[in-house]
């Protein structure tokens, strides 16, 4: 408990640094590298949710940047694949949320057609980002061939006709 509480306290008073540097209003390298870091720190002490949320961030926002894009993906990927969420429906409030598997192959999905789409783009790689946009393919591969992942986008295109 003792350790956790530790734990606990050094994420907070990283987050505090974080967050002033943020609000510092940084140069766009610094912004990306002190996300970067936070949501290394979330990761750390099992705040999955906001590091997803972060790395989820830095992926839309510098879509047209590979070094920033590529590894931002490919680490949403692995969490949302270990957070595991499960697809829920709120009956009263008529919404449905998809589970973090199927929601990971989605992301992945579009992230991969939108870089094989912009053919200059990929063309451009470096060796080692043309190496890790193939570890995202094979990632997006696997979760599209996963039962839970077919089921739940069978049953999603049902949900919407």
């Amino acid at each position: 408990l003792l350790l956790l509480q530790e734990k606990q306290q050094r994420y907070t008073e990283a987050l505090q640094t974080t967050e002033s540097i943020l609000k510092a209003a940084p140069s766009p390298a610094c912004r990306v590298s002190t996300l970067f870091k936070r949501a290394e720190l979330a990761e750390q002490i099992g705040n999955l949710t906001e590091a997803i949320n972060l790395y989820s961030m830095l992926e839309t926002e510098y879509s047209a940047t590979p070094e920033i894009a590529l590894p931002a993906c490919k680490k949403l990927l692995q969490l949302l694949t270990m957070r595991q969420f499960k697809a829920s429906t709120n009956k009263e409030k008529g919404t449905f949320s998809p589970s973090d598997k199927w929601y990971a192959w989605s992301r992945g999905r579009d992230f991969v057609n939108g870089m094989r789409r912009n053919t200059e783009q990929l063309d451009q790689l470096t060796p080692e980002q043309k190496k890790l946009f193939e570890e995202i393919c094979t990632m997006v591969d696997e979760l599209g061939i996963d039962y839970e992942v077919l089921t739940e986008e069978r049953d999603q295109g049902q949900r919407y006709r």
